[in-house]
């Protein structure tokens, strides 16, 4: 029988997630991990090696996962059909895999391979995985899957054969595992889970003491994945409380797939106690119930601790970014809850009965896992099922704006950018984005306003004042346009505004000054003159410049100062000695 399920698994895999081949890059990390990052667009070449090695880029150490996006860029370019490709492949192979673990494991008996073989075809299908599966930056959770789950399938062999050479590719599958993704820092307990199921091991301390050296090994890159962590935007109490609501709110997705998104925000609201009383209890009752059912289904226990262990690293007790909860975090502590799922129904007494419940629930998986998967199709589909799966998520709207604004929509991006607002009303790139829509539409008045705002809540922030700085240039520019072509009341009004954004512009003042000569408003322009020479005092054109101004205004002593100012920094200049001898008596 086992020789038809791996073309059967690898079929069912390749079919629900058939629509990640017409996918597109999205705009989430996408161009961090891939088509804006200069290492892995760079040819390959032993400084991509040494990048990958040494860099903690995004605030991750995942050397494997750098190198292998490399390697795809190098074969694929910018065409996300090979990473999407690659992706799926993995998947399908770590499907494979767990197939053939947990069939080796429990000795290969005809209910033990109707048992692996649905838990396979439910971890190949099943709609919390689509996010591995379908984004282009989750490769590190498939490619540090399949080193994990290839770690396990040797330990079984050496549990059956123990041997040196063995144990030393059991740790190093785990280290490539751990250069591709710190998630797997608890596969020393996973293995001790399957010491004690399905592997039955009896031998007292010696399954614990050989897992000593594997421990050593997680201890270090747990140190190193907890010292980049990422800022930690809610406070330590409140992400303990939240642990347990992720845990049941995880339990409840395996459970019933729907409404699944790509970002899931903290909730607006306090932890009610209430629910979180009723979390906490529900989750000891499964715990205790499945402890007390340990001798006749020790499949249960087994199953929920490692459902329970292998997502502690992930379960919000370290913040991991902005969000609550990710689907991604499932890909491998889903197979916990999946053992929990199989083996009960493999050993049912009426087969029939089990059979049908098991292609039932592998084909509800597998059709609202397309469904999922033709939502990655691109970033607007994706971030409008992030909205219509959570609600009020700014996050989701700011991006889903982003996309807009890619594809010329700007009244479309401009609602987005809004509604992100209204639900944060210190979200400063919506602000600077919405800057950027007045100035495409030529609202220069707009733009400033949302500018100067996102500037308020961090003044620092790079990219508004950039923003500001091309808004400030573009106005300059269209007030020396508007002069060239005799429009000096529209030429000020421009180079006004372009100081009003940017007043240490001395070319700004410079030009204004100019504009308000040519209107006959020689006061005015000596001050703007003044105004450039104080930015930048060694400007022989300002000086210059001054000196007829001031010389207008019958100034005629100040007017010198300055044409010797101005002859000092240009020597000899026939223009400025002109004047100079106009000047003197």
């Amino acid at each position: 029988m086992a020789k038809w399920i791996y073309p059967l698994l690898v079929i069912l895999a390749l079919a629900v997630f058939a629509p990640v081949f017409q996918a597109d890059f999205v705009n989430y990390d996408d161009d961090f991990y891939y088509t804006a990052n200069a290492q892995v667009r760079a040819p390959l070449s032993f400084q991509t090696v040494r990048w990958a090695f040494t860099s903690v880029y995004f605030n991750n150490w995942h050397p494997l996962t750098w190198l292998s996006h490399a390697v795809d860029h190098h074969f694929f370019g910018l065409n996300p059909r090979g990473p999407h490709t690659v992706n799926l492949f993995l998947h399908v192979l770590n499907t494979l895999l767990v197939f053939s673990l947990f069939r080796a494991a429990a000795a290969g008996k005809d209910r033990a391979t109707a048992a692996a073989g649905l838990l396979a075809a439910l971890f190949a299908v099943h709609p919390l995985h689509v996010e591995s599966v379908a984004w282009i930056s989750d490769r590190k959770d498939l490619l540090g899957g399949f080193f994990g789950l290839l770690a396990a399938r040797l330990y079984l062999a050496y549990v059956r054969k123990p041997s040196p050479g063995i144990y030393a590719g059991v740790a190093a599958c785990m280290i490539l595992s751990l250069m591709s993704k710190s998630m797997l820092v608890t596969l020393p307990l996973l293995l001790l889970i399957m010491d004690y199921w399905p592997l039955r091991r009896k031998k007292g301390w010696l399954p614990v003491l050989e897992k000593l050296p594997i421990l050593f090994l997680s201890l270090v890159f747990g140190v190193v994945a907890m010292s980049l962590k990422t800022e930690q935007t809610e406070s330590a109490w409140n992400r303990l409380l939240y642990v347990p609501i992720a845990y049941v709110r995880y339990l409840y997705k395996t459970f019933w797939p729907v409404d699944l998104a790509v970002y899931y925000p903290f909730p607006a609201s306090p932890v009610s106690p209430f629910g979180l009383f009723l979390c906490i209890a529900g989750l000891a009752a499964v715990t205790v119930l499945v402890f007390l059912l340990r001798f006749r289904h020790p499949y249960m226990l087994a199953g929920w601790l490692w459902f329970a262990i292998a997502l502690a690293p992930a379960s919000g007790a370290i913040q991991i970014g902005g969000h609550c909860m990710a689907d991604r975090y499932m890909y491998l502590p889903l197979i916990g809850l999946l053992m929990m799922m199989a083996w009960p129904l493999a050993h049912l007494s009426k087969r029939a009965v089990a059979m049908g419940a098991g292609m039932a629930m592998v084909f509800a998986c597998s059709v609202l896992g397309f469904a999922q998967a033709r939502t990655w199709r691109d970033s607007v589909s994706l971030w409008e099922q992030a909205i219509r799966a959570t609600g009020s998520n700014g996050r989701a709207e700011y991006n889903l704006g982003n996309a807009w604004l890619e594809r010329g929509e700007l009244d479309k991006a401009a609602a987005c950018y809004a509604r992100a607002l209204a639900l944060d009303e210190t979200d400063m790139d919506a602000c600077t984005n919405l800057g950027v829509i007045a100035v495409r539409k030529e609202l220069f008045d707009d733009a400033a306003r949302w500018f100067q705002r996102a500037l308020q809540i961090s003044p620092e922030n790079p990219r508004a004042n950039q923003e500001v700085d091309r808004l400030a240039k573009l106005r300059a520019n269209r007030g020396v346009a508007f002069a060239e072509q005799g429009r000096f009341d529209n030429a000020a009004e421009e180079l006004r505004a372009a100081l009003a954004l940017r007043p240490h512009s001395a070319d700004a003042h410079f030009n204004l000054a100019n504009v308000l000569l040519r209107k006959g408003d020689f006061h005015a322009a000596a001050g703007e003159f003044a105004a450039a020479l104080a930015i930048k005092p060694d400007d022989a054109g300002a000086h210059y410049a001054l000196g007829l101004t001031l010389g207008h205004l019958g100034r005629t002593e100040d007017a010198l100062a300055h044409f010797q100012q101005a002859l000092r920094l240009r020597p000899g200049d026939p223009e400025i000695l002109r004047q100079l001898k106009a000047l003197q008596p």
